[in-house]
């Protein structure tokens, strides 16, 4: 992508905005297009965008033939890693599972955790993490397929420094909460190294979307429909502008990336109202 391109599609994006916009989440003011402009390796099945040393590395947490690591909390001990809280209180009747996958490893996750709404849980990543993030239910995303995607992702990677070892990695991550692959609820990403940038949204924005921006999950639940592909969804890309903010809040175009930064390769990660 360059840097003419995304101005081209600036104003028509601005354009699908409304005059006013309060956001649920607050975001700072702070230039996120410096993350545009300088990293352009794409991951497959990936939307986020990486530094260039991801592009060939062969380091990854697990493999295909391992099984997903379940765990209720891991050892924090100032590694990299992701805080993960619950706020959804709207689904009580049912159990709230993530799932951690690498962009390598799209049929099995590397690891799952499970939380109740209000719990918190610190879950390490092996320094050259890079994947996303996602709701999930034990039947569909442990059953050897990928075909579980629609959903909201929060997309994170660390930077590798040396392609082909973990030891030589940076401790800077990069983030973002993609809509691109469908929106099954709200997120919030904040970077922990002090400069208090932050990403997503709170917003239920799946309790108002109009029918034909929906679509279903394997399991028959309706979610906002993906908006990249064959199968992209206009009318959900037209209602998450509506209300959403794509500079700040989500990826929900391509060529707009809302990517931002920590530096101390550690995320405080909040997920809001959702569909499992």
């Amino acid at each position: 992508m360059t840097f003419p391109r995304f101005l081209g599609t600036l104003p028509i994006l601005l354009a699908l905005l409304p005059a006013t916009s309060a956001s649920p989440v607050l975001i700072p003011p702070r230039p996120y297009l410096h993350s545009v402009l300088n990293w352009n390796t794409t991951f497959q099945n990936s939307s986020l965008l990486l530094p260039s040393s991801h592009a060939n590395a062969t380091f990854t947490c697990g493999s295909r033939s391992d099984t997903p690591i379940y765990t209720l909390g891991d050892v924090d001990d100032g590694g990299p890693g992701v805080t993960m809280r619950d706020a959804d209180y709207s689904n009580t009747h049912q159990n709230h599972y993530y799932f951690l996958y690498e962009n390598a490893r799209d049929e099995i996750p590397w690891k799952y955790t499970l939380l109740h709404p209000g719990e918190t849980v610190f879950i390490s990543v092996c320094p050259t993490f890079s994947g996303r993030i996602v709701r999930g239910r034990l039947d569909e995303n442990l059953d050897g397929t990928a075909r579980h995607n629609l959903g909201t992702w929060i997309e994170v990677a660390w930077e590798a420094q040396d392609n082909t070892t973990a030891s030589n990695s940076s401790t800077r991550s990069w983030g973002d909460v993609s809509l691109l692959e469908g929106c099954d609820g709200g997120a919030v990403m904040l970077a922990t190294d002090g400069s208090g940038v932050v990403t997503g949204f709170s917003r239920n924005i799946l309790r108002e979307a109009p029918e034909g921006a929906l679509a279903r999950k394997a399991n028959g639940s309706l979610v906002l429909g993906k908006t990249v592909g064959s199968e992209a969804n206009e009318e959900a890309m037209r209602w998450e502008l509506k209300v959403l903010d794509p500079l700040r809040e989500a990826f929900i175009v391509e060529d707009v990336k809302p990517v931002i930064v920590t530096e101390n390769g550690r995320w405080d990660l909040t997920f809001y109202a959702g569909i499992y």
